[in-house]
């Protein structure tokens, strides 16, 4: 139903003299139905992959048409949504299908009011998200595969992603960290870093290779912040995985978790990030990597600590002894995927 709604809308702009879609007129017509019809959509964890890219259009849309920003746009050019009306109507259910499916349903609940200039980040990423391609030499990557086989077996970063999780949802499923898949994509999106999906952590390549671009700076210094970083982002994205299995739901994430409360009595409370909350576990704060290798972080101390991270010991990291740039949590918005905006601030 909802996909209908947006292509007759869509096909009204494509054919009016202005060419500009109204999502506060997509609003207002879920508005004029059920109650439900101003909700997020339930989009169930146990569903098979081929099942998830064909509901997830239609949650994506009911998403955009309730976003805080969105659902007030009156004018906005419709040929940006070309791309999005082409997605909506593949019927092929491909890994990359389903990693543009699961990061457009992150991107609908997106809050970028903290921006200046907000709809263009909306334009922007509209413009290139199917631009997303998990078709990518996985030999060029073989070292982060090692790094993600011996994360996932490791008892006490297992513990250190649940423990978070289990202060925000009373449930007693357990999830195997072996079911998890890593998924390196290619995009145009140079400044987004992953995002996740059921039993998934998406990493982007394009960061990978800016940071190796860096000049003035030894391969070793780069490569091991790199590695950092992609420990960093497996933990926040891993966490974002175990929060939705123990729901069950799909469209559900940080900090919006209280919406459904009533559907969902397992919420015991509402943080801002999840995946933040993880990150502090084993770092204490949220570190920019990339930024630290410019603030001549303390490579031998750094090194030795993912050595102990890899052979799973847990140890209180001193982040002024390692000289690592930190990222202010009032500088974190609230999004579910991580990407770099602008010089101070990222999204998760």
């Amino acid at each position: 139903m909802e996909v209908e709604v947006f292509r007759r809308l869509y096909n009204q702009s494509m054919t009016a003299k202005e060419g500009l879609f109204s999502f506060k007129e997509l609003s207002y017509q879920f508005s004029m139905q059920t109650p439900e019809s101003t909700k997020k959509k339930c989009l169930a964890y146990t569903d098979i992959e081929k099942n998830i890219v064909v509901d997830s259009k239609g949650v994506i849309i009911r998403n955009l048409s309730i976003n805080s920003l969105l659902k007030n746009i009156d004018k906005f050019s419709v040929h940006v949504l070309s791309d999005f009306m082409k997605f909506l109507d593949f019927n092929t259910d491909s890994e990359r299908t389903l990693a543009q499916s699961f990061f457009l349903l992150h991107l609908s609940k997106s809050d970028f009011s903290r921006e200046k200039d907000p709809e263009s980040i909306f334009i922007n990423i509209f413009m290139n998200f199917m631009s997303i391609n998990t078709h990518v030499d996985k030999s060029k990557y073989d070292e982060f595969y090692s790094i993600f086989a011996t994360l996932v077996k490791n008892n006490n970063i297992t513990k250190a992603i649940n423990k978070p999780i289990d202060t925000i949802v009373e449930s007693k499923s357990i999830y195997d960290f072996n079911k998890l898949k890593l998924i390196f994509f290619k995009s145009k999106l140079s400044g987004l870093a992953g995002f996740s999906g059921k039993d998934r952590v998406y990493i982007n390549t394009r960061p990978f290779v800016n940071v190796l671009e860096i000049k003035w700076f030894s391969e070793d210094i780069k490569k091991l912040a790199l590695k950092l970083e992609f420990t960093r982002l497996f933990l926040h994205e891993a966490s974002h995985v175990l929060l939705r299995f123990k729901l069950g739901n799909l469209n559900l994430s940080s900090p919006f978790l209280k919406e459904r409360e009533e559907k969902y009595p397992l919420v015991k409370k509402n943080v801002d990030e999840a995946g933040v909350e993880t990150e502090k576990s084993i770092f204490n704060e949220v570190i920019d990597w990339e930024k630290s290798i410019t603030n001549n972080y303390n490579y031998d101390y750094c090194k030795q600590y993912l050595e102990d991270i890899l052979n799973d010991r847990l140890k209180e990291f001193d982040f002024e002894k390692a000289r690592v740039k930190i990222i202010q949590e009032q500088d974190i918005a609230k999004m579910s995927f991580s990407i770099r905006l602008c010089e101070h601030l990222r999204v998760f």
